[in-house]
């Protein structure tokens, strides 16, 4: 069992050492074996989502593992400083539901639950539906301390104080967040984290805004002046000058899917080259995780700019492409939303 005094100073070797080093190595190695022991909790935390979202129909469900480059950006760059135990969402599973009144319950039937036994980290928990991140990022986040005081496998025990983040969204706000992600990946460029071209930036919190008002919430704070055709005006302006529907359509044309899997598996390995617009999918049952998880380290380990990879569980293969629709460079959802704002522009003008 790793403890976490072990995973904050192999945090402060990843900053402190060169990547070349022997110190370094050895840390990266300690913080990819606290990785992989985040799948018991998230087996756990996973199940009871499923078992809630039964009266949610067309609901989604997933778990992921978190992707190695984004972690070490996130403790080396974004929030150098932060103890590498306190990362709350190394581990996370993901409810898409189909609107914010319904993400709104889902979350409020959590911090409401009589039976369920670990412990909400209320100071890491965030509302991005009511105070929406300055991206235009929303939906709703729940941090959880795996605390099952019952617990009598070894797997459960050594799990105990381990944190999983709960991401709840409407299916507008995961259209937007697997849509941002997927234009990132195409460009280059890290978006969702206010990283890249401004046009781009500026279009995808505008749609934000629009997204807010078809679902009868707030539009972000800058765009509060502005009246809803003002709004509309704006995406309609800027589909037209960057030619989005082109670009758009342009990055998922000519994907090719090798997809080998034949039966169902519960997790799954997402490999997309952005390069050669392949998407390579590979199963794994539940007692091949360690295999799963080897494949997705050496994967990560390439260091290619053009591979992005995930380590996933999302039910029935089917669901993947729904849960994760970024990494099949699927993005007709989000054109068919386009075209509707912008029809829907035409009858408001």
């Amino acid at each position: 069992m790793i403890s976490k005094s072990q995973i904050d100073r192999a945090g402060d070797k990843l900053r402190s050492n060169p990547k070349d080093s022997a110190e370094y190595k050895e840390a990266l190695s300690t913080v990819e074996n606290w990785r992989r022991a985040h799948d018991y909790p998230l087996k756990t935390f996973k199940s009871n989502l499923d078992k809630r979202l039964r009266k949610y129909p067309g609901s989604i469900s997933a778990q992921r593992l978190k992707r190695m480059p984004t972690l070490l950006d996130k403790l080396l760059k974004r929030q150098a400083g932060m103890r590498l135990s306190a990362m709350q969402d190394i581990g996370g599973i993901r409810a898409v539901v189909r609107d914010t009144v319904q993400a709104e319950k889902l979350a409020h039937e959590y911090r409401n639950s009589k039976r369920f036994p670990h412990i909400l980290k209320t100071n890491q928990c965030k509302n991005y539906i009511e105070t929406p991140k300055e991206d235009g990022y929303r939906g709703i986040h729940l941090v959880y301390e795996y605390n099952n005081t019952l617990a009598r496998t070894q797997a459960a025990k050594e799990s105990r104080g381990m944190l999983v983040e709960i991401q709840i969204r409407s299916e507008l706000q995961h259209v937007w967040a697997t849509a941002i992600e997927t234009v990132g990946l195409m460009t280059g460029q890290s978006l969702k984290n206010q990283q890249g071209d401004d046009d781009w930036l500026v279009f995808f919190k505008y749609i934000s805004s629009v997204f807010a008002i078809i679902e009868n919430r707030n539009v972000l704070a800058e765009h509060k002046g502005q009246e809803q055709r003002e709004i509309y005006r704006s995406v309609i302006s800027m589909i037209e000058r960057m030619q989005i529907f082109d670009k758009l359509q342009g990055y998922s044309a000519g994907l090719q899917i090798i997809d080998r899997v034949r039966r169902h598996h519960y997790y799954h390995l997402l490999t997309l080259n952005t390069h050669e617009k392949i998407v390579n999918v590979r199963g794994y049952t539940e007692a091949e995780y360690e295999k799963a998880v080897e494949e997705y380290e050496a994967i990560e380990s390439q260091h290619n700019n053009h591979i992005d990879v995930v380590l996933v569980s999302a039910g029935q293969r089917k669901e993947l492409k729904k849960a994760y629709p970024n990494y099949y460079l699927d993005l007709k959802k989000f054109v068919k939303l386009l075209k509707l704002i912008v029809i829907e522009y035409e009858s408001i003008k």
